[in-house]
């Protein structure tokens, strides 16, 4: 009889840990959602800050994105800071190649999916050796882009938020369910 009782609390304690695991996915998916919205209102914030540091203080690129370092927040400080490093060493190495390559090392860890990373990719290909009113031109178009997706996103949040805690909870319950 008591060997029996053990066993149901066993059971017990193992089907909320598996709900609550289950939950703090779904939750933790919910989030993400949220903290992509929020990385790409930093991209947009950062790149409104690199437009107005060509419009109008006609700042050399290096100094440029050294000035919107100091101001940005993680990932973004970090990708910023490697190239102004990188472009500061001038070692002849392209601004292309040295946006990419901080793109893929400090971005891709973050929240940003494939799709953002590459039109943040492909405005580093624009930028660094057109005229200014070429390069306000690139940012103006990334601007553009880059607004129709947070704005897609923001529509979608609270519906996609909702599914991904809904979903973790049922997935426990039917982890449990198969289990017991």
């Amino acid at each position: 009889m008591r060997l029996e009782i053990i066993y149901f609390m066993v059971k017990i304690t193992g089907a909320v840990f598996v709900v609550a695991g289950c939950t703090g996915m779904g939750l933790w998916r919910s989030q993400s959602i949220r903290k992509r919205v929020d990385e790409l209102n930093e991209v947009k914030k950062m790149i409104l800050l690199l437009r107005g540091e060509i419009r109008y203080s006609l700042a050399p690129l290096p100094e440029a994105i050294g000035r919107i370092a100091l101001k940005a927040k993680p990932p973004l400080i970090e990708f910023l800071q490697e190239i102004y490093k990188a472009l500061s060493a001038m070692d002849g190495e392209s601004f292309s190649d040295i946006w990419t390559r901080s793109t893929e090392n400090y971005l891709s860890s973050s929240h940003l999916k494939a799709e953002d990373l590459t039109i943040i990719i492909d405005l580093g290909t624009q930028l660094g050796y057109l005229d200014k009113e070429m390069q306000l031109g690139a940012i103006d178009l990334f601007l553009e882009q880059l607004g129709h997706t947070i704005d897609e996103q923001i529509k979608g949040m609270p519906a996609k938020q909702k599914i991904y805690n809904y979903l973790g909870i049922l997935c426990g319950v039917l982890i449990v369910i198969l289990l017991i």
